[in-house]
């Protein structure tokens, strides 16, 4: 696919297979997700495979792939968390890029969109080096799938000021929480446990829209 320019999106739907016991469970939230995502503008999803060994890691993300065909064809924009030849392989529309993967490609110019995964505004200014459209920053809230410290509102505030690359906020997403991370300068919020782990995606999916667009 083409490298493309587009803002980052106001949600960002980590579709994440540690979320479910198996594969088959995994990739019908999947599909659901995706024909939820295509009702609205100025969003995307992030497809992260996970598995015992590389072979298998990778064969996951191809069965992602094929399921999300039909909706990508539609004009979804999905991210594949991997690396850009993966990627670029796979025929994703873009890539997210774990921190640690960053520094990786200061040197190589890319031709697929990038995303990543950002703690420090060091990690944010090598997104920026390569290229990057937006960056993940986290955790502002506690997580709800993960045990780990939250830095904060005014943290995100302070990052966004210094930022000269889109922000979009992860970490404990919720509804009542997208307002104080959008007015913290987030351009948009990224969520897991909220939409991947619910019986009620569509709902929400709604509803964390609902709050971004009205704040």
């Amino acid at each position: 696919m083409e490298l493309g320019r587009l803002p980052a999106p106001l949600l960002y739907v980590i579709g994440d297979r540690g979320a479910f016991k198996n594969d088959e469970d995994w990739l019908s939230q999947l599909r659901t997700v995706a024909d939820c995502l295509l009702k609205y503008e100025s969003v995307a999803l992030q497809v992260r495979a996970k598995g015992s060994s590389e072979s298998s890691q990778y064969r996951r993300m191809q069965m992602a792939r094929e399921a999300l065909a039909p909706a990508m064809r539609l004009g979804l924009r999905v991210f594949l968390n991997g690396t850009i030849e993966q990627a670029q392989e796979l025929d994703f529309h873009g890539v997210h890029l774990r921190e640690a993967l960053i520094s990786k490609y200061l040197e190589k110019p890319s031709q697929i969109e990038i995303a990543t995964s950002t703690h420090s505004l060091e990690s944010i200014q090598k997104s920026v080096s390569i290229g990057a459209a937006f960056c993940l920053f986290s955790p502002i809230f506690k997580p709800l799938s993960k045990d780990i410290a939250p830095v904060g509102i005014d943290k995100l505030r302070s990052i966004t000021q210094q930022a000269n690359i889109d922000i979009v906020a992860l970490g404990g997403i919720t509804p009542e929480r997208v307002a104080p991370c959008i007015q913290a300068g987030a351009k948009g919020v990224a969520c897991l446990s909220s939409v991947m782990r619910t019986k009620k995606p569509r709902k929400s999916i709604q509803s964390l829209i609902k709050a971004a667009q009205q704040a």
